[in-house]
């Protein structure tokens, strides 16, 4: 929380949008960008909300994992392909060649 992060030379898009085929149960692969604040939520490791698809109308819903107090930071997992708040990894940055800046 907190810090900024540096997009290494090998970042692309694909490392940046939601796998919508394995959030929907979708055979195709595909992938989502989340538009509005959905693509602007920060990496937490719990984080305070989930995410899941609700293929009939092509959305992601986000929802609280747990009570989020005033002024709170929203966040998703993002080491959670399928929207889950924990993860037993904590290795996104890292697999993505993206730098943590101080």
């Amino acid at each position: 929380k907190g810090k900024s992060i540096g997009y290494g030379k090998t970042a692309r898009l694909k490392n940046v949008v939601f796998n919508w085929a394995a959030l929907s149960n979708d055979k195709q692969p595909s992938n989502a960008v989340s538009l509005g604040f959905g693509s602007m939520y920060n990496h937490d490791n719990p984080a305070n909300i989930r995410y899941q698809a609700v293929p009939e109308n092509q959305a992601l819903h986000y929802i609280a994992a747990r009570t989020i107090h005033k002024d709170e930071e929203l966040t998703i997992n993002y080491n959670s392909g399928g929207g889950d708040p924990i993860s037993d990894e904590d290795n996104w940055f890292k697999n993505h060649n993206i730098e943590l800046l101080n």
